[in-house]
């Protein structure tokens, strides 16, 4: 025959049962709080071809670069980049020949040439 739990060890088994429900509601609601908190938004830093100043993005970009510049109005904004070579801060923007065509997906460094960079943050000098 089987043996029945006694009362005590049903209500042992029922705290147990909350409190991991608990815990696990208290770790998702965590996650969603933060948004993308495993992968945390790096803040977005725009170069203006057009008048040499990075400025911060507030929020994510809503549409593709280049966009208009807050300081100068001219649409030549475009994602800033830090060459890793000679840390020479630039605008993300693909080389295009004499027609507007793009030469090549990816730009170089304009003072070394250099094809290794990242993401501009003034927070990480390299």
């Amino acid at each position: 025959m089987i043996e029945r739990f006694s009362q005590k060890t049903r209500a042992i088994i029922f705290v147990s049962s909350v409190v991991v429900v608990i815990v696990c509601l208290a770790w998702i609601v965590s996650r969603v709080g933060r948004g993308n908190s495993a992968h945390e938004r790096k803040p977005i830093y725009l170069y203006c071809a057009a008048c040499d100043e990075v400025y911060k993005v507030k929020r994510g970009l809503d549409e593709e670069p280049p966009l208009v510049c807050k300081r100068c109005g001219e649409t030549a904004a475009w994602i800033a980049m830090r060459c890793r070579d000679c840390g020479k801060v630039f605008p993300f923007a693909p080389p295009v020949d004499e027609e507007g065509n793009v030469i090549r997906r990816n730009p170089v460094c304009p003072k070394c040439g250099g094809a290794r960079y990242s993401r501009y943050d003034p927070k990480k000098e390299e």
